[in-house]
């Protein structure tokens, strides 16, 4: 019993350690510069994906004068 309490004052003391290494990690300045990287990549991910469906929409009226042509 008393090594399983040993066992649970460990876990609770390094608890807030961890919590407060997590947070002091998050409001450095390398995680904020890899936010805006990652809001950069989905930003021109976004406009890639927006000129693909573009050429989509080119190509479906492309191909509904060409049906339009030959009725």
């Amino acid at each position: 019993m008393k090594q399983d309490k040993t066992e649970t004052e460990k876990r609770s003391s390094t608890s807030p350690s961890f919590l407060s290494s997590v947070l002091s990690s998050l409001s450095t300045s390398s995680s904020i510069e890899s936010l805006k990287l990652f809001h950069y990549n989905i930003l021109e991910a976004t406009v890639y994906l927006l000129d693909y469906i573009n050429y989509i929409l080119i190509a479906l009226k492309h191909l509904s004068t060409i049906n339009d042509s030959i009725s």
